[in-house]
């Protein structure tokens, strides 16, 4: 009887193990794959769509646009920035686009007082948003707005996973910034890149 109680035990122990590895392999699963509702195949993301953790300083390069010298188109400017988290990339090159140039090619459209209180990506978009000062800093014409719009858009989607950005202030989309209407999300502008 101590045997065959014994080997219930074992048996009970298998099970429960069993049930802990597949709950624990379905969670990670959902954390870091998505499961087609159609054929329950998992997609796991590439690598680049991953955030790596913190940890190793890496030295990335970006690409930003700053103004020309006729303010009428953006040239670009790449530097390298140090990231510990790639999850933090877009708002790292926000950071670089509101310092201003480093070289003498370009000219600042973002006002270097503009407050930015965070940048969030879902779904290939971002959203950038900031604080009250925003719209008074850098408004006053519609070639100035545009080539503020869209020094923020072209530097952004520069990064892998991200293709449109809107704009808000204190978390409220906008959707009119000076004359234009923002009422879709911007994408890459390259007609503007001189």
């Amino acid at each position: 009887m101590n045997r065959m109680k014994g080997k219930w035990i074992c048996i009970g122990i298998l099970i429960g193990a069993f049930v802990v590895s597949s709950v624990w392999g379905a969670m990670h699963i959902f954390e870091v794959g998505k499961v087609d509702p159609v054929d329950g195949q998992v997609s796991l993301p590439t690598e680049s769509a991953v955030p790596q953790p913190y940890g190793e300083e890496k030295d990335i390069r970006i690409t930003l646009y700053f103004g020309d010298e006729t303010a009428s188109h953006l040239v670009p400017e790449q530097r390298n920035i140090k990231v510990t988290n790639e999850k933090d990339l877009p708002k790292l090159v926000m950071d670089e686009l509101i310092k201003g140039p480093k070289t003498t090619n370009g000219i600042a459209v973002v006002d270097k007082d503009t407050k930015l209180n965070s940048v969030k990506r879902t779904d290939n978009v971002a959203v950038v948003d900031f604080g009250d000062n925003f719209e008074a800093l850098n408004t006053g014409g519609s070639s100035r707005e545009r080539l503020c719009l869209y020094a923020i858009v072209n530097s952004l989607t520069e990064l892998d996973n991200i293709d449109k950005v809107k704009l808000s202030v204190n978390g409220k989309i906008l959707d009119l910034f000076g004359q234009m209407e923002l009422l879709e999300p911007l994408v890459k502008n390259n007609d503007i890149i001189g």
